[in-house]
């Protein structure tokens, strides 16, 4: 568990801050949406107001000593064929001249190196793939399930190399974190709670169900995000009626709302070849989505009262 500040910088009160959450991304799996991932990572990256946090799961990390889930037919293809493009052009009418034996040669290398590190081939792929929004755009990374696994069956904390190679927070296994917005005279915070999740997801009613315990369990946090069983779900605001502790009596009761969402998955359900974990337990079909936070700091509310500038808070769906 973390608990830290994320200071964030506003020009006006019109601006709108998005806040990503990036996780069960399970890149080195045959059926990881990396094209989409990659198309997101620029989205963020051009936006001066958006911000992410890795969710978890960020890889992978599956090694031929799990027997229930490896299997050598559903690595992908940047793997098995890390310089096709270089190997092709150097054959010649299909046959192998000195010079095309020696290309064979280095990409059968390539290709054994790849296969004897395949956890840190996957981590080295993400880093490259995130680098561009590290640093002060992301707000921290929390450690999934197959991360863990890793860090306690085989001693190698790959998680916290990730946030070290990426100059970010490790946020353990949860975090609330609270949003510091700032600029021109104008302040304003609210409180996140993130965590990987639980769960198996079958059910249509469990993760709405999952969502609506957190926000009753997490009753100070303002958004709540959740993944882990690559079901994605937003649920509707939770209105929080009050009067203000101060000023004067409003005529009316005030209301906040408090938003949870799972995040969903960057993993293709059901896709086409070898069956893999998800096909040989008739896992159902994730809809390929994601979502944000869009959260406009400093929206005024007349309302009559000292408490006027309740920050304005959107989950918004995201088709990968």
């Amino acid at each position: 568990m973390r608990l830290i500040e994320f200071p964030i910088t506003v020009n006006s009160r019109q601006d709108v801050v998005s806040i990503y959450p990036l996780g069960d991304i399970h890149l080195g799996a045959l059926a990881c949406a990396e094209g989409p991932l990659r198309r997101v990572v620029r989205e963020i990256r051009d936006d001066p107001l958006a911000y992410w946090f890795g969710g978890g799961d960020m890889c992978e990390y599956i090694k031929p000593q799990d027997l229930k889930r490896f299997g050598f037919d559903i690595l992908p293809d940047w793997i098995l064929a890390p310089n096709i493009k270089g190997f092709v052009k150097s054959l010649h009418k299909g046959d192998f001249d000195d010079d095309a034996k020696k290309v064979a040669k280095q990409y059968a290398k390539e290709i054994r190196d790849n296969l004897n590190n395949l956890c840190r081939k996957q981590l080295h792929r993400l880093v490259s793939i995130l680098e561009p929004i590290s640093g002060i755009k992301c707000i921290g990374m929390l450690e999934g399930n197959h991360e863990r696994a890793l860090r306690k069956h085989h001693n190698e904390d790959y998680h916290g190399e990730l946030c070290e190679q990426l100059g970010v927070e490790n946020l353990t296994d949860e975090a609330m974190i609270r949003l510091k917005f700032k600029g021109k005279g104008l302040g304003a915070s609210l409180n996140l709670y993130i965590r990987h999740g639980y769960g198996g997801g079958r059910k249509a009613g469990s993760e709405p169900n999952k969502l609506a315990d957190m926000l009753a369990e997490w009753e100070d946090a303002d958004i709540c995000f959740s993944g882990h069983t690559h079901t994605p779900c937003i649920v509707e605001p939770k209105p929080v009626l009050y009067m203000p502790r101060r000023g004067r009596v409003p005529e009316e009761l005030l209301c906040r709302y408090r938003h949870a969402a799972n995040w969903g998955c960057w993993v293709y359900s059901h896709a086409t070849g070898p069956g893999s974990y998800v096909s040989n337990g008739c896992y159902p079909a994730r809809p390929m989505t994601s979502c944000r936070a869009c959260i406009q700091p400093f929206y005024h509310r007349d309302n009559g009262t000292s408490d006027n500038q309740m920050p304005r808070i959107e989950i918004r769906r995201i088709t990968l």
